[in-house]
């Protein structure tokens, strides 16, 4: 895990699947990271790609290989593009599922004017970048999702009136964009939003922040043209304008999920866990059915201390949940699109 510590540091932890987090060796990755700058992390083969904000509102980039004895991270060269954000501080990258292209990831900010861009990474490790011209009509947008799933490429974007808007496109030809769900609720201006997509489970879950600065989650069945809402939950109040965050933005196969967030203006991050609902016991049989269940909501992770007012000491809560759930019912025809997950290899 990544994030910005309160003196301008970006910090790394990392845990081996007990449950229990470490510090890494560095902790300490990089300096002079933007107060309030998104964190965006990528793994395409044995590299990890990390990009931020710094004080000049500049993309800088790390990339190394992991290990929980010692990194070495190595400065990507994204810092010779100069390649500056707007005041919104906006920048996320995907890794593309297609291998019949040589892209293997693309850096999505929003500029200086307010204008959307978008760059593709080629070769391993993943340098060479180039300006891509192949976005959708997206003016006015503050905020995107990238989303790679059931061979679809899909946009998640917050319009000009902060409604939640997608947009697909086949992964493999590239085609021309086709807008898709429009949500009739508005969404936080400062709202960030988070795609947790899975082909095997035919499922997508949209997390944003609405209104009432509360944590609400779409859930979808199908991809693209075959997408239907099926799952609308409200959740905690959450800080407003938190990163909504997760480990699973593409292939979780039917296991168990973590969303982080902030809550209260505290410095401490929380999150909380689902897993989507089955008519079978077997994941892959596509049993799914409305809005997930969590198991774990609004607990504080450890060690970590970010932007905000200091909490106290760290401990782990919990709390009874509380999940309103309103499942839309809608006729359609669905195309089950079948793959392997890597994740469940």
């Amino acid at each position: 895990m990544f994030y910005t510590d309160q003196e301008g540091g970006l910090q790394v932890i990392y845990s081996e699947g007990s449950g229990s987090w470490s510090r890494a060796d560095p902790s300490t990755i990089a300096s002079d990271v933007h107060p309030g700058s998104p964190v965006t992390a990528s793994i395409i083969s044995d590299y990890v790609y990390i990009f931020y904000v710094d004080l000049n509102n500049t993309i800088q980039g790390l990339y190394g290989a992991p290990s929980s004895t010692s990194t070495n991270w190595i400065v990507h060269p994204i810092a010779s593009q100069e390649l500056q954000t707007s005041d919104g501080l906006f920048i996320r990258t995907c890794v593309t599922t297609d291998n019949s292209t040589k892209t293997s990831m693309y850096l999505y900010y929003v500029d200086q004017h307010n204008v959307v861009q978008k760059y593709a990474f080629t070769g391993y490790p993943a340098l060479e970048m180039m300006r891509m011209e192949d976005l959708p009509n997206l003016i006015g947008t503050r905020e995107i999702e990238c989303q790679f799933a059931g061979g679809v490429e899909t946009l998640w974007t917050l319009n000009e009136a902060s409604r939640l808007t997608s947009w697909y496109r086949p992964e493999a030809t590239k085609g021309e964009w086709t807008k898709g769900y429009t949500s009739t609720e508005t969404a936080l201006e400062a709202s960030s939003i988070l795609s947790i997509s899975d082909t095997t489970t035919n499922r997508t879950h949209i997390v944003f922040q609405n209104t009432q600065q509360r944590m609400q989650q779409y859930d979808f069945d199908g991809f693209g043209a075959f997408q239907t809402l099926v799952g609308n939950t409200i959740h905690s109040e959450v800080t407003s304008g938190t990163r909504l965050t997760t480990w699973a933005n593409n292939g979780y196969c039917g296991e168990s999920v973590n969303i982080y967030y902030q809550m209260g203006n505290t410095s401490d991050l929380y999150y909380s866990a689902f897993r989507d609902q089955y008519s079978s016991s077997y994941y892959y049989n596509y049993g799914s059915t409305g809005a997930p269940t969590y198991t774990t909501e609004d607990t504080v992770m450890p060690l970590v201390r970010t932007y905000g007012k200091n909490a106290g000491k760290k401990k782990h809560v919990g709390k009874t949940l509380k999940i309103v759930i309103i499942v839309v019912v809608v006729i359609i025809s669905l195309f089950i699109l079948c793959c392997c997950c890597g994740l469940c290899a």
